[in-house]
């Protein structure tokens, strides 16, 4: 029987953990209770691993992976660039999910999910599994736009979410030119961290997409102030001047 380790069992790791099993995957999970040494230990060094786990902890899940199983990885994070699996010298799979799943209620799609590397295939086999659609892309730098353009999907609708309390139907009806101005702000910062060029009309239109597809969700997530913060903050270091996000900042509380 094929393996499959799901690294992380949120929404997402659930939903494709029950895809695996459903396409007759032997899914061996790890979770924040897990020592991820003692389960790794038991399984053979190529088995495919799903790191489904937030942002904040993936560089954590990287070290414990190392190179010994780093390039076994299959990674789905959103804000996620190729610097950071080159500083664990690893050459993961990568899905850009266009999903929305929160718990107890139905999984939305925006758009189908890119996917590169090594492991296309079995990405491609969960996404045939859950009946959603998906792009194997060509090359590298394929998966670079895609990774930019979630980016700027992300940042934007966070940013936006921290003006008004708005669906994003609402913002693309009522202010399509500040959608316009943040998404390409947005994608120039990511092109910059993702170290190389893309088509920023093309990051623009992929962002109108997703939000017209999501139209009736609320633009603010749970972490869109840390967000802006850090895209502010990394704008910064690197001087590149970005006005639009600079105004969808909070205003500091009053001590």
């Amino acid at each position: 029987m094929r393996n499959l380790v799901v690294y992380g069992l949120g929404e997402l790791g659930q939903l494709y953990g029950a895809a695996a099993l459903r396409a007759g995957y032997r899914v061996t999970p790890i979770t924040r209770h897990s020592d991820p040494h003692a389960v790794l230990g038991t399984l053979a060094p190529d088995v495919p691993i799903l790191v489904a786990v937030a942002e904040s902890a993936l560089e954590e899940v990287l070290s414990v992976l190392g190179k010994a199983r780093g390039d076994s990885a299959i990674l789905l994070q959103n804000e996620l660039f190729p610097s950071l699996w080159r500083r664990h010298d690893v050459t993961p799979t990568v899905l850009v999910p266009w999903l929305l799943k929160k718990r107890g209620t139905p999984l939305l799609v925006a758009r189908p999910t890119p996917v590169f590397g090594a492991h296309a295939e079995l990405v491609a086999t969960l996404h045939r599994a859950l009946e959603l659609p998906f792009d194997v892309l060509p090359h590298e730098h394929a998966l670079y736009q895609a990774l930019v353009a979630k980016y700027a999907f992300i940042l934007t609708i966070n940013a936006l979410g921290l003006l008004r309390d708005r669906t994003l139907g609402m913002w693309l009806q009522e202010d399509p030119e500040r959608v316009s101005a943040l998404s390409r702000e947005t994608a120039q910062l990511g092109a910059v961290l993702c170290e190389t060029e893309v088509d920023l009309a093309l990051c623009e239109r992929t962002v109108v997409e997703g939000m017209r597809a999501l139209h009736t969700v609320a633009a603010r997530g749970r972490s869109a102030e840390s967000r802006v913060l850090r895209a502010l903050e990394q704008g910064r270091r690197i001087g590149l001047a970005l006005p639009e996000l600079a105004s969808t900042k909070p205003a500091p509380v009053p001590v």
